[in-house]
């Protein structure tokens, strides 16, 4: 998958229906690229498998506990998992839908980063759902455009560009006290795209236990 692709995609599923599901057409090809070559690992998607815990409460083994479900959108698995059998995963993704619009009439984009958004969403609400998910397993926090590589809970929400990638460059603040920039696409956005899908796999490949 090449970044014209990917990004063609994503301006398609805001324009159309901006719903968190429907990203998947976008997220799905995308992990599949990024692990076509590591053995042993699928991509499973499980952002609506929350609405079925009562009924499977064997997928404690995913949330990394019975008594709190705290469910990431998609989790890397060893290929013999299934969901009659779940397995601990290797990394789960936690998926937000991306908060920009694009102004019909100067093209400019005007997005607010994820982090910004949690915190206009409260931070503590957002903060205790991706700790929760940090419990067990490595995380990887994204909204399309920005990605979060966590490790550990110390990681979460530090200001360091070392375990962050983003496709697109925050330029001026809108207006004083908003946390809505302007931004445009990365210069050689091929060149970081590639970085991205090396990050992905290389973050998956150090977490195979």
């Amino acid at each position: 998958m090449e970044f014209n692709a990917y990004w063609e995609l994503l301006l398609e599923i805001k324009e159309n229906s901006d719903v968190e599901q429907y990203y998947d057409e976008m997220l799905r090809p995308l992990f599949k690229d990024v692990i076509k070559h590591i053995n042993n690992v699928k991509v499973v998607p499980t952002y609506d498998t929350r609405n079925y815990r009562k009924e499977n409460n064997k997928y404690g083994v995913i949330t990394g506990s019975k008594e709190n479900f705290v469910w990431a959108d998609y989790i890397f698995v060893p290929t013999k998992y299934t969901h009659i059998n779940p397995l601990k995963p290797y990394v789960k993704v936690e998926f937000k839908r991306p908060n920009f619009i694009i102004d019909k009439n100067t093209k400019k984009i005007q997005y607010c980063s994820i982090i910004d958004t949690a915190r206009n969403l409260g931070l503590n609400k957002f903060k205790n759902e991706i700790e929760g998910e940090l419990e067990e397993t490595p995380l990887i926090l994204t909204d399309g455009i920005e990605w979060y590589f966590f490790k550990s809970k110390e990681d979460l929400l530090k200001n360091n560009n070392d375990n962050k990638i983003s496709l697109l460059k925050k330029e001026n603040i809108i207006r004083k006290g908003s946390s809505i920039s302007y931004a445009k696409i990365i210069e050689n956005p091929n060149h970081e795209f590639t970085m991205l899908k090396n990050n992905l796999a290389s973050f998956i490949e150090k977490n195979i236990k």
